[in-house]
C-alpha cells in the first residue's frame, strides 16, 4: 500500500489563482463541494486543507503521482465526462487548462454542460481567463497577425505584437459573452480582487446554473 505523501501549500498562488476570479480563502470557507478543473499542482486544495477544510476536489488530466498519493481529492479525469452525481458542487473554478484551450464550439459547449451537470441549484462556475478557446482560434483565423504574435515567444513579442494580442483578447472576451447570451445562459464578466499585470487577462467570467432546453 502506498502512503499518503504530505504536501507543502504555497499560499502565495493559491491566493493569486483565487484572486483572478475575485475569490479569497476566506470565501471558501463557506462552500460544501468546490471543484477545482485544470488543477495542476492543487494549490488550492492544499491551501484549503491547511486551513482546516477539506472542501475542494481537483479535477485535471494529468496529474503527477506525487499529486495522486497526496491524500487530497483528486481526480484524473476530463472536465467534459466525470464521475460525479448530478448537483455534487456548490463552486466550480476552472483555469485556464480547460475552456481557454477547447478547439471547438461543441468542445466548449461539452465542458460547460458537463460542469452545469454537477452544479448544485444557485451555484456558479467562475472561469478564468474570460474567454473560450473555440473562439481564440476563429479571430487567429481572421487575424493572422494575432495568431502569429501569440506563436512568439513572451520576450520576442514587439510593442505591435502585445497591442494586437491586447485588442484581440478583447474580442475573444466580448465574443464569449455573447456566445453564452446567444444560447440563454447567464453570466456576468467581472474584474478580479487584485489586478494582472496584464491587464487583457483581469476579467473573469461568473456562469450561473443554467436550465438544459
Amino acid at each position: 500500500m502506498v502512503e499518503n505523501k504530505e504536501v507543502k501549500p504555497n499560499f502565495k498562488t493559491a491566493r493569486a489563482r483565487l484572486a483572478s476570479l475575485g475569490l479569497s480563502l476566506e470565501d471558501l470557507s463557506k462552500r460544501d463541494l468546490i471543484l477545482d478543473i485544470g488543477a495542476r499542482d492543487c494549490e488550492i486544495a492544499k491551501a484549503v486543507k491547511a486551513s482546516g477544510r477539506d472542501s475542494v476536489v481537483s479535477v485535471d488530466r494529468a496529474f503527477t503521482e506525487e499529486i495522486m498519493i497526496s491524500g487530497l481529492r483528486v481526480l484524473k479525469e476530463d472536465a467534459r465526462k466525470l464521475s460525479l452525481a448530478d448537483a455534487e458542487a456548490d463552486l466550480i473554478l476552472v483555469g485556464s487548462s480547460a475552456y481557454y484551450y477547447t478547439e471547438t464550439e461543441d468542445d466548449t459547449m461539452a465542458i460547460l454542460s458537463e460542469l452545469n451537470r454537477v452544479l448544485k441549484q444557485g451555484g456558479e462556475q467562475r472561469v478564468y481567463p474570460a474567454r473560450f478557446g473555440h473562439i481564440i482560434k476563429e479571430l487567429m483565423r481572421e487575424r493572422p497577425d494575432f495568431a502569429t504574435a501569440k506563436a512568439k515567444p513572451e520576450s520576442e513579442r514587439t510593442a505591435h505584437d502585445r497591442s494586437v494580442i491586447l485588442s484581440c483578447d478583447s474580442i475573444a472576451n466580448i465574443r464569449s459573452f455573447d456566445f453564452l447570451d446567444q444560447r440563454g445562459i447567464f453570466a456576468k464578466r467581472r474584474e478580479g480582487l487584485e489586478r494582472n499585470a496584464q491587464a487583457n487577462f483581469k476579467d473573469y467570467l461568473s456562469i450561473d446554473k443554467f436550465n438544459v432546453s
